[in-house]
């Protein structure tokens, strides 16, 4: 048999194969020859380009080499800075060499370095996502952010410093968190709405924010699809946010342990978007007001649902919403530990477009629920493979590799994929 030189491979064969490579390999391959760089260059402008990766694996110079070369193509990048700050010297390759920048994530386990961040929004004007991850941004990074013109997702959650000042400027911003910025002031956030047209807005966790600034937002945000909030509020009613009238995804974070409005949220979406919610996430603490789910059962149009770590989430309740709501595609039940295997199965039967159960966190599972689930399968109507997130129960990763396991593949799989259950990202 007559042997292919990889230079004879057209563009779609080569591509495929460099996806298999390391990152360092691709880098390095893109050297040999120009239309192999081509190629590179299109493959790394397609994900996220991992900074700390490179000077990690590479000695400064070959480092400065690389970033030299594709840097113009780098559109993503995620500058993660560790606790000892070796790197600042080479992270000042970023903003000589990588201008056409559009999405950058910043990591600082302390303090935020105001010198890169700047120097990187001064090279790529053109940014349009930024996530800024940790815990001390204050107004002038926020003065900093406001700069960028061509801004749509902003996530600066969890900085309980900054009060939102400044970011009225960002005219084009559609994604917006904030959730655990807990001086943000209401005042702040209505100049924000007023200037802006939100797909997606998190303000999870926001206390200060009252019935002014809920009022606002719905008399300017009529293009909001996706809203993330806590359920209670000192001084505000989110009763009003359900009216938002082109909501399609809602989550709300189900705990508070200080003074607070009672709600009906559930009750008043299901009467103003029964036939409109496709994503229903509900997370919440042991610490948390029992909630009623009636409301729930109006939402016959619902495609995803999470109720994350609820200890009152019985057999009862689940199979009711399950029933109700019959075009769910995934159900997420991580962290609620009173459901058995015999309802989980009746789910399977049941739900005729099920495509993800994600069971993460309910240690009452043990290999015994993977029958429940064959047996399931096979006697339902639906006939696309069902994929179960079980890490963290006790399922055990060695059925994986049993030949009943593989038999059962084609329509039922296991991933024991590790995933924080108490996570929402609006982005």
């Amino acid at each position: 048999m007559e042997s292919t030189r990889l230079l004879d491979l057209n563009e779609h064969c080569l591509e495929h194969i460099f996806c298999l490579l390391d990152t360092v390999d691709q880098l390095n391959i893109g050297l040999l020859s120009p239309r192999f760089k081509f190629i590179i260059d299109r493959l790394i402008a397609k994900k996220i380009f991992n900074f700390n990766y490179i000077y990690s694996r590479l000695p400064p110079t070959k480092a400065a080499e690389i970033f030299t070369e594709y840097g113009p193509a780098i559109k993503k990048i995620y500058m993660p800075f560790p606790i000892f700050d070796e790197v600042s010297g080479l992270s000042y390759l970023v903003p000589q060499n990588c201008y056409n920048i559009t999405e950058v994530h910043f990591n600082f386990p302390f303090y935020v370095n105001y010198k890169i961040m700047k120097l990187v929004f001064m090279a790529a004007r053109g940014i349009k996502i930024v996530h800024c991850h940790g815990r001390e941004l204050f107004d002038h990074h926020c003065h900093l952010i406001s700069t960028l013109p061509e801004i749509e997702v902003l996530n600066i959650e969890q900085n309980g410093d900054i009060t939102g000042l400044h970011l009225d400027k960002l005219k084009k911003l559609k994604v917006l968190n904030i959730r655990g910025c807990d001086n943000f002031e209401p005042r702040n956030l209505m100049h924000i709405c007023r200037a802006t047209k939100l797909r997606s807005l998190n303000i999870a966790e926001c206390n200060q924010f009252d019935e002014r600034v809920f009022q606002v937002i719905i008399e300017t945000q009529n293009e909001m699809e996706d809203l993330i909030i806590s359920h209670c509020y000192e001084n505000g009613d989110i009763d009003t946010l359900a009216c938002l009238p082109k909501l399609r995804s809602v989550c709300i974070i189900w705990h508070c342990q200080k003074p607070h409005k009672s709600t009906n949220f559930l009750g008043v979406l299901a009467t103003q978007h029964a036939e409109s919610i496709r994503k229903l996430d509900i997370y919440r603490s042991k610490f948390g007001k029992k909630y009623e789910h009636d409301g729930i059962l109006d939402l016959k149009q619902l495609h995803q649902v999470s109720i994350i770590s609820d200890a009152d989430l019985s057999d009862r309740v689940l199979l009711d919403i399950c029933r109700n709501c019959s075009k769910l595609q995934e159900v997420n039940i991580s962290g609620c530990r009173n459901v058995t295997e015999e309802a989980i199965g009746q789910l399977v039967k049941t739900v005729q477009d099920l495509r993800v159960l994600d069971l993460r966190h309910c240690r009452q599972f043990s290999n015994s629920l993977y029958e429940h689930l064959v047996k399931a399968k096979k006697t339902s109507v639906n006939s696309s493979r069902l994929k179960v997130y079980v890490w963290d129960s006790k399922m055990e990763e060695t059925i994986t590799s049993s030949d009943n396991y593989l038999k059962h593949k084609k329509f039922l799989e296991l991933s024991f994929e590790v995933k924080c259950w108490f996570s929402y990202k609006s982005e």
